[in-house]
């Protein structure tokens, strides 16, 4: 007898919520950086994201190497830059100015993403549901903790978010053992098996981040944050807080899951709003920056929403997919800022050129987004496949098949397809398996069919050598 992978996301006994909602911690931490570093915008912004880029890649290619996370106790030594860049930025050395900004960039970028990328892994282990929760109300939740931060000096808010890197390893810890306690109580089997990533799912996320990290780093506005109008300041986290709730209920509202390709288009059409918005207010300098800042924050939880649902439906490593995904974000934030810098001191206006770059991307990634056919597969999906025929032996069965796809060319999924097929398997069984839809299993069926030229089951499980039962 052969019992089913159970998979990551099979916790049925759900972990305290409390410990899981650190993420808003450590997104409202990064918010107050950003503040002292704008003394040296943009290069200090820069030091930012590519440190973030580097951290990340450089994460998820020690996970593809290793097969293994990177070490937890890289935590404390990530904690104590958390807890110095935002005072080395905010008091830089009278001497190396500059250098001590860009020191409170690099440390901050890269302490940033590493516990970004921390949670992420924690969230990956969760119930669909349950992780789009976390998620969406750590999101919801950082405005308004930042919201009496806003009226404080900058000195003081900075001392009061210094208790972040002091809490963050702790809380992380319990979080992990919540979900370990969770796990260990978990009796019943996954009703879906992990299969390996598929790579065009995943290129097509990171191909989306990496225009969403082009447009944000292109799109310059040269707004002091420092002196908006305390009225920007509470509708605009309003509207960061009401985003992630109006995601959320969407996701919700779409119980058989919701399209990569939908996914994709909505964070297009964010940042087409954001653009066309801030673009009307361009000579309004904090209201253009208040509207495309609050779309931006649509334009990130998305694709990384994706990202951990790819996570949780394959046995990729989380700090791989984040890593690989977040650090083509950051890289590409850094490119398109790099760009706008050469606009600038070439004297072009960067406002009028950063739109017209942007629409343009955005309009090329929903065309070529819209004409392929494999990001049907379905995200957030609730509604379980079929209850399975009691498990067999299927070893013979897989080996056969495997051996029948190297000789006749299928590609992986098509032997995915034929694997479940030969097991008796049904169209909606397989799509709920796979985690697309039933035209896009009936499409990979005639395609593998045709190249091996039967026309049923029977005909394939005789062309593998086995018999119906």
């Amino acid at each position: 007898m052969v019992r089913e992978r159970t998979g990551a996301s099979s916790i049925d006994r759900r972990p305290p919520t409390w410990p899981l909602l650190g993420l808003a911690l450590v997104v409202l931490w990064s918010c107050f950086l950003l503040k002292p570093l704008d003394a040296l915008a943009p290069a200090s912004f820069e030091a930012f994201y590519a440190a973030q880029g580097a951290t990340m890649l450089a994460a998820a290619a020690f996970s593809s190497r290793r097969k293994a996370d990177p070490p937890p106790l890289l935590d404390y030594p990530f904690a104590l830059a958390m807890l110095l860049s935002p005072f080395i930025a905010q008091f830089p050395h009278p001497v190396f100015h500059e250098a001590s900004l860009l020191a409170g960039g690099i440390l901050g970028g890269c302490s940033w993403s590493w516990f970004l990328a921390r949670w992420f892994s924690l969230y990956t282990q969760l119930p669909t549901r349950f992780m789009l929760i976390c998620l969406m109300g750590a999101h919801a939740l950082m405005p308004l903790l930042r919201l009496p931060l806003e009226f404080v000096p900058l000195t003081a808010a900075l001392a009061i978010t210094a208790i972040v890197p002091i809490v963050i390893v702790p809380l992380l810890r319990r979080a992990s053992l919540s979900i370990s306690e969770a796990r260990a109580a978990q009796n019943e089997q996954s009703e879906r098996e992990p299969l390996p990533l598929d790579g065009s799912n995943l290129r097509t996320v990171i191909g989306e981040l990496v225009v969403y990290g082009v447009a944000v780093g292109l799109f310059r506005i040269n707004a002091d944050t420092a002196s908006l109008p305390w009225q920007l300041i509470v509708a605009g986290l309003a509207v960061k807080s009401a985003i992630p709730l109006i995601l959320l209920w969407l996701v919700w509202r779409a119980r058989g899951g919701m399209s990569l390709n939908l996914v994709c288009q909505i964070g297009i059409v964010f940042i087409l709003i954001a653009v066309s918005a801030a673009s009307s207010q361009w000579q309004n300098p904090p209201a253009a920056f208040a509207i495309f800042d609050c779309m931006r924050q649509a334009v990130y939880i998305l694709p990384t929403l994706a990202l951990a649902a790819l996570t949780q439906q394959t046995r990729t490593r989380p700090a791989v997919v984040f890593g690989v995904g977040w650090g083509s974000y950051t890289a590409a934030v850094f490119l398109g800022m790099l760009v706008a810098d050469a606009l600038g001191a070439q004297g072009v206006h960067a406002g009028t050129l950063a739109v017209q770059l942007v629409c343009i991307l955005a309009v090329t990634t929903i065309l070529a987004f819209t004409l392929k056919d494999d990001l049907d597969m379905r995200l957030f999906s609730t509604k379980p496949p079929e209850d399975p025929p009691p498990i067999q032996n299927f070893e013979e069965l897989d080996r056969r098949c495997e051996a029948l796809a190297r000789e006749r060319d299928l590609t992986s999924r098509e032997l995915d397809v034929m694997k479940l097929i030969c097991r008796g398997r049904s169209k909606r069984y397989i799509a709920g398996h796979l985690i697309i839809s039933e035209n896009t299993v009936r499409s990979y069926a005639k395609s593998l069919y045709r190249k091996l030229d039967i026309h049923s089951r029977q005909e394939l499980m005789s062309t593998i050598g086995l018999e119906e039962e």
